[in-house]
């Protein structure tokens, strides 16, 4: 455990000692080389004094204020709103006005006057007893499943962790294959609400005619054919509701999903009565939305409503700390050898993810000559595999890669289609379930991706062509 102390004199520096004797003490007199050891650190903790005087010779952007007596503050202001670091911070001063008790309670830091120091070191480790540090999060959130050690997505969670149990939106954006969906039920399971209904819809597989009645609800006959329906909304009551890929929302969706989050009320389709909605939404991403706003296919206001509590979880290409971690905890029972271990933590860029981790541990239970052990050889056997599969190794190597020879394969379906009355929308079938069966639980990258279509045309025809990915082997044939 880490502890940054900015301080123009020792006898802080002293204290803090008495008060952690086992912690590693980085200790700083000048603002600017505290803040850098902060950001590239990340300490557990920080200890700043109110006042800090002027070091002679010091340059003018060594500091943070004009005044030597507000210092402090205005570092803390610095790390709390500008680069958004969520550790727990004391202000050390020797008169606490009560302008620093108001400063305290809008940055979120601990003022504690110093003037007694036995009695400074009393307040001290009673607020310790109450303080979450990181270490705490990282193993709530891994009792619930979602593993990570990286400091900054810990950070992260840290200041979620304020909004566990109030009916704050919350965001959630990264990468396919990084966890959000984990992260999504481990929120739900750390909560309040842990014991009510968790309820996921993946906005995209709902047909874009009947996306408001499938999210919001609607009367029996408020449409041709419609029967009562309660909706994923009605569904949820007082639990926690995911939007997966809530960047594929309709327009018309997402003025009704501003309207709910602002005002607690929606419409059911068909019923001109408002429901109250007492649940907590979540949403998930893998799209820039910011982006998305710029373009028009994003409502600018729902955007700014939905990033106030926001997650943003790293690839794991750049959390290689977690990797070993969340092998551990998937499959505790795997015994890597020094080689495969150096190859999966340092080398592999892991283009899947955790969800292209958790497929290969599948394969080394299949594969791996003397598992548990596996070693270099099986990992690279697993990943040979799977590169093979990839769009770019097939194009590069398989006879038909030409477009002369593609023209030859064409003309050969075309006859076998013909001879055995075989329908296009039959041949489209066969395709989509060849394609998710070959691939299977060693997919890299989405299945849409594969085929070089939208995510929302894949479900679309998914749903003309009556698959359910739900019910298949997506085993390897």
């Amino acid at each position: 455990m880490k502890i940054a102390i900015l301080d123009d004199e020792d006898y802080i520096l002293k204290m803090i000692r008495k008060i952690f004797p086992d912690y590693e003490l980085a200790h700083f007199r000048i603002s600017r080389p505290f803040v850098q050891y902060v950001l590239s650190h990340r300490p557990d903790i920080l200890f700043v004094d109110l006042r800090i005087v002027r070091i002679p010779n010091a340059k003018p952007d060594d500091y943070f204020s004009n005044s030597p007596r507000l210092e402090g503050l205005e570092v803390i202001r610095f790390l709390r709103r500008k680069k958004k670091v969520e550790i727990p911070i004391f202000l050390l001063t020797r008169y606490a006005e009560i302008e620093i008790f108001q400063q305290g309670q809008l940055l979120n830091f601990y003022p504690v006057e110093v003037n007694q120091p036995h009695e400074a070191i009393r307040v001290i480790q009673n607020k310790m007893r109450t303080i979450t540090t990181l270490e705490q999060i990282a193993e709530w959130f891994e009792s619930k499943g979602f593993v990570t050690h990286n400091r900054s997505l810990l950070e992260q969670l840290y200041r979620l962790n304020q909004f566990l149990n109030t009916d704050a939106i919350i965001l959630i954006t990264g990468e396919t294959g990084v966890g959000k969906d984990t992260l999504a039920k481990a929120i739900h399971q750390l909560s309040d609400r842990a014991n009510q209904p968790y309820i996921v819809t993946n906005i995209p597989a709902l047909p874009s005619t009947l996306m408001y009645s499938e999210l919001f609800g609607n009367t029996r006959n408020a449409f041709s054919g419609a029967q009562n329906n309660v909706g994923y909304i009605g569904k949820a009551e007082d639990g926690t509701l995911v939007l997966n890929e809530i960047g594929d929302l309709e327009l018309e969706s997402q003025v009704a999903l501003l309207d709910l989050l602002e005002n607690k009320v929606y419409y059911r389709l068909g019923d001109p009565t408002p429901r109250k909605f007492h649940g907590r939404i979540i949403a998930l991403t893998n799209r820039n939305l910011s982006k998305m706003v710029e373009e028009g296919k994003f409502r600018a206001d729902l955007f700014n409503r939905l990033k106030r509590v926001y997650v943003e979880i790293p690839p794991l290409r750049e959390r290689r700390e977690d990797i070993s971690a969340i092998l551990n905890h998937l499959a505790p029972e795997i015994r890597l050898t020094p080689k495969a271990r150096e190859f999966l933590v340092k080398e592999y860029d892991h283009p899947g993810n955790v969800r292209g981790l958790v497929n290969m541990i599948e394969q080394f239970r299949k594969t791996a000559l003397s598992f548990p052990r596996v070693g270099l050889e099986d990992v690279l056997q697993v990943l040979n595999v799977s590169l093979n599969m990839s769009q770019n190794m097939i194009s590069n190597s398989y006879p038909f890669s030409n477009m002369e020879n593609l023209d030859d394969l064409l003309d050969i379906m075309l006859d076998h289609l013909i001879q055995n009355n075989i329908s296009f929308k039959e041949l489209n079938k066969k395709l989509f379930l060849k394609a998710i069966k070959r691939y299977g639980t060693i997919w890299h990258v989405d299945p849409w991706e594969q085929l070089g279509i939208k995510r929302s045309s894949f479900y679309r025809k998914l749903n003309e062509l009556g698959i359910d990915m739900k019910n298949l082997n997506t085993e390897k044939n």
